[in-house]
């Protein structure tokens, strides 16, 4: 059992000291590409996955060219009850957020026909708005009611404070005849974080 375990190390010893002798190894060109950056001896492309971006450096007639990707799409979701800021977005200085769309479902209890309802916000019979608080750096606030549209939700929108720093809290607000009782509401909405230039 030794000679076999002896002869199994001996093996392994051999192949790791030819492996090296035969060339398996990387090359120069292999070992250079480690960044992220590719050059054919006139063009240099950076791509910076920190800020979304690709710079392209023009060695022929040395200028660069900053490419901005498409910025990320963002889900958020939040339940509560009417009125409350169910969900926060935060936006830092130099950005802005889009919103691509808002929906929104209540759950309801009508009990003069004992039946417990979920339904969008906007369809038929649960009519409801989105209203977003925005409280933004040097005391700029805003108040802004978006309708929510039937089988649409709410359509794309810019929030407002473009730039700032700001805390959007967005809170469903739901129309229900007085004899219904609402339980609770969920809310999505699917935004963009845009990158703004102020002039």
């Amino acid at each position: 059992m030794d000679y076999l375990r002896t002869f199994n190390v001996t093996i392994l010893a051999c192949l790791l000291i030819l492996s090296g002798c035969l060339g398996s190894t990387i090359d120069d060109t292999e070992a250079a590409e480690g960044d992220d950056s590719t050059s054919d001896g006139t063009t240099t492309v950076i791509n910076n996955y920190y800020n979304n971006t690709t710079t392209i450096v023009h060695e022929y007639n040395n200028t660069t060219t900053v490419v901005q990707e498409t910025p990320d799409v963002m889900v958020a979701m939040g339940n509560g009850t009417n009125g409350e800021g169910t969900i926060i977005i935060n936006q830092a200085a130099g950005e802005t957020i889009f919103i691509n769309q808002a929906r929104a479902q209540v759950e309801y209890f009508n009990p003069t026909i004992s039946m417990l309802f979920v339904k969008e916000l906007g369809s038929y019979h649960s009519l409801g708005d989105l209203i977003v608080y925005s409280n933004c750096t040097n005391g700029l606030s805003w108040e802004t009611i978006y309708t929510y549209e039937p089988g649409v939700g709410i359509e794309p929108k810019w929030l407002p404070g473009y730039g700032l720093e700001c805390d959007h809290a967005l809170a469903p607000d739901v129309h229900l005849d007085a004899e219904k009782i609402l339980n609770h509401i969920d809310s999505m909405v699917l935004y963009e974080v845009r990158p703004v230039t102020m002039a």
